[in-house]
């Protein structure tokens, strides 16, 4: 009963918040109109300094190649088709996780794709979430099966969004994987190269990048702090001082690096997508995807 009572309201709470998706694109599809824009701004200077705030890129300017060719497309169609994209990657998350977890397949997969979040990212905000969640699956499948290709390669392809690979990094240097850190730096040689002609030819684009976040983080906390899960965010509007701020996150930063080396492997990789969740400085409620594993 309880089971029939959960499925109910999950896809209850599913499909009222699909419903909302055209409220969403007759409010230019939320954060979906800022990588329709990064697709517009790609290969230019303006990718990294946009002539509107709203149009600030906070990903890697490579990972803006992927959208240029949806700005050909309308807005409607091609949020419509983000939706579809990304309940497709929730779901073969869900079919990694049944795999790594020993879980019902269809079980598995229904989760995923009915978590509130997911849909919330993909179906309302035209958020890319669920696709970092396939990929942190994807690398723990890798640690499951101790496959240097598999661990790696994710987690480089995550690096599009640091702050969902940040976590991942710090855990094969916790647990001495030199090879698949190896591999993850000669990805990040990849991401640096193909922002190069993203950022219009400017080598030093990692400088304006770091400047760019510095000018919007304030106002970003500003607007989006209501939905915010990091600790440093919340600890942030809490107005608790700068130093008592540090001392507790190096406090769970140090008591989470513990754990994670005790861990086993499916153990640590399903535990440092939480921390990440917890400790990362930019972690709005969408992000609450990668809590599904």
């Amino acid at each position: 009963m309880l089971r029939a009572l959960l499925w109910m309201w999950s896809t209850a709470f599913a499909v009222l918040m699909l419903c909302a998706a055209p409220w969403s694109i007759a409010h230019h599809g939320g954060d979906w109109q800022v990588f329709v824009a990064a697709g517009s701004l790609v290969g230019s200077h303006a990718l990294l300094d946009p002539p509107q705030a709203w149009q600030a890129f906070f990903y890697l300017p490579g990972a803006a190649w992927v959208f240029v060719p949806v700005v050909a497309v309308p807005l409607a169609a091609s949020f419509v088709a983000n939706i579809a994209a990304m309940l497709g990657c929730a779901a073969a998350a869900g079919l990694v996780a049944a795999r790594i977890y020993a879980l019902p397949r269809a079980l598995a997969v229904a989760t995923f794709v009915l978590w509130p979040p997911v849909v919330y990212a993909a179906g309302i905000i035209g958020q890319n979430a669920p696709f970092g969640l396939l990929l942190a699956q994807l690398s723990i499948a890798g640690m499951a099966t101790r496959s240097v290709a598999l661990t790696a390669v994710p987690i480089g392809l995550l690096l599009y969004k640091p702050t969902y690979a940040v976590p991942f990094v710090a855990l094969l240097l916790l647990r001495g994987r030199w090879r698949e850190l190896g591999v993850v730096g000669a990805i990040g040689i990849g991401w640096f190269l193909l922002g190069v002609p993203a950022a219009g030819g400017d080598w030093a684009w990692p400088v304006a990048w770091l400047r760019l976040i510095a000018r919007f983080a304030g106002g970003d906390l500003g607007v989006n702090g209501a939905f915010a899960l990091g600790l440093p965010a919340l600890l942030a509007r809490s107005g608790l001082g700068t130093a008592a701020t540090i001392a507790i996150l190096a406090f769970a930063a140090a008591d989470v690096a513990v754990a994670l080396r005790r861990a086993t492997a499916v153990e640590a990789g399903s535990a440092a997508c939480l921390a990440g969740l917890a400790l990362s400085p930019h972690a709005w409620a969408y992000d609450a995807v990668l809590g599904q594993i």
